[in-house]
Order: structure tokens, then sequence, then C-alpha cells
């Protein structure tokens, strides 16, 4: 229990739908606060892949919802969700949360919900782009691939490599095209020349950037084969929708869902 004040039940249900879920955080280490910042920056050209990865929503009120993330849909409904803005230093950040604050777009900070920022109570980089993963081998591969992510940002920053400053506008327009596409669809190219490309190509050019951090961990077999995998097996948005065309009911969607949560992959390291 808590002595916080809290949105009203219509309100918060106007803003997400609570049927719908919410994003599972995804933490990893960082020692200083300043540093998070830094590697939250870092982050925001990639994380939209990470989203076509794990869209799994794509079934809504017993209907295809047009998009294989449309959990992620709802949720930057938030005023505080969605790709975080370009933070130059750590006064900037809390000068931002302050406004919403202040404006009471948010209660506190635990509530700002951007796809990654510093987190509020411990030495972490929280990643919340993604969707709800269906198995236990899709959610290893994408804690693999943020756990490399994070270690590459780290050694960008030692080696004062400079910081992607891509427009918010930009993020908005990836992150949507990747809820909207998911993995079977086309990705914007934020690391490179903004162009569109399937989202299996990019991902793949994603694992091959991260190639040092996962060799690294001893992940990099695995983290491609596990790619290699879901792509042509489908991920958790694909998987709804071949149940969900047989006959159009929810309750083949809903088996389809149940299967896979308790079907526990064996994944070789």
């Amino acid at each position: 229990m808590t002595d916080l004040p809290t949105f009203g039940v219509e309100e918060e249900f106007l803003l997400v739908d609570p049927w719908a879920g919410a994003p599972v955080p995804r933490n990893q280490a960082v020692a200083e606060y300043a540093a998070a910042v830094d590697v939250s920056n870092r982050l925001r050209p990639h994380l939209h892949l990470l989203l076509t990865l794990s869209a799994s929503s794509a079934i809504y009120r017993y209907t295809d919802s047009g998009y294989a993330s449309f959990r992620s849909v709802l949720w930057t409904s938030w005023p505080s969700a969605g790709p975080p803005p370009y933070f130059d230093s750590v006064e900037s950040y809390d000068a931002v949360a302050e406004t919403l604050l202040r404006a009471g777009a948010v209660l506190d900070d635990g509530m700002l919900y951007w796809d990654v920022r510093p987190s509020a109570n411990f030495p972490t980089v929280e990643v919340q782009v993604a969707d709800v993963p269906a198995t236990v081998a899709e959610t290893v591969l994408l804690a693999t691939l943020i756990r490399a992510a994070v270690m590459m940002a780290l050694d960008a920053k030692e080696r004062r490599e400079p910081v992607p400053h891509l427009a918010d506008w930009t993020l908005r327009a990836a992150h949507w095209k990747a809820a909207h596409d998911g993995l079977d669809g086309e990705a914007i190219d934020l690391a490179g020349d903004c162009s569109t490309a399937p989202a299996r190509v990019l991902l793949a050019g994603f694992v091959e950037r991260l190639r040092p951090a996962l060799k690294a961990l001893g992940d990099y077999d695995m983290a491609r084969d596990e790619l290699a995998r879901i792509a042509e097996q489908g991920n958790g948005a694909m998987r709804q929708r071949r149940a969900w065309r047989r006959r159009e009911q929810v309750g083949d969607v809903v088996s389809e869902i149940a299967s896979a949560t308790t079907t526990f992959d064996i994944i070789s390291t």
C-alpha cells in the first residue's frame, strides 16, 4: 500500500486499457547516474528493433488491430512514454522529469515510462521499449541483446565516441513503424541513412554490431541462431495472427498464447 495519490479509474482506463497490460522492463547495471543518461542516449537509435523482435499484441478486442504491437501503441498514450528525448546532461534529464512532475503528467520518477531511462532506485539502465515476449527463448534473447547493447554503449562512452543525436520525430516514426510492421515487416534504419529495410535484416545487422560484447559474454552463437529461428518460425505477433486467421476466433489466439507460454525452449549457450 502507498499514501501517494493515484490516477482515478476512469482516467487510467482512458489512457491505457488495463487489459492491454504494460511493457516489461529489463534492467542492466550501470555504475553512475551520468553514465546511465549517456547510455540511454546511445541506445535510442536501436530500441525500435527490440520492439519489432518482441511484438506480441496483434489481436485486440476481437479483431486484428493492424499492428504487430498494439500494446505499445496504447502505452504511448502516457505523456511520459515512448522514445525519450536526447539529454545533454544529468541536469537536463532532471529538469524534464521535474517539469513532467509539476505538470501532473507523472506522480513520481517511477512513472517515467520512456523506452529507456536511468533507474530511479538502482544503478541500472531500464529498457522498457519491449512488448511482452511470449516464450522463455524470446525473453532470453531480448535480455541478452539489451545486455550487450549496454556494454557496447559503455565502451563507446569510454572511447569518447560521439553520441547519435536523432530528432525526436525520427524516433517516433521508427517506433510507430516497428509497432505497426513487427518482425515480418520493415523497419527504419536509424543507425544508417533512415531508409526502410526488412526488420529481420536490420536485427541481424544489430546482432553483428553487438558481436564484440556478445562474444565476450559467450552469447554470440546463441543470439545469432535464436534470432534466425524466431525470424523463421515467427514471434508472438506472427503466431497470434496465424492462429487468428484460422477461424477468427479469440479462443484460438488465447490457446496459442497459453501453449507458447508453457512451452519451455532449451537454449544452448
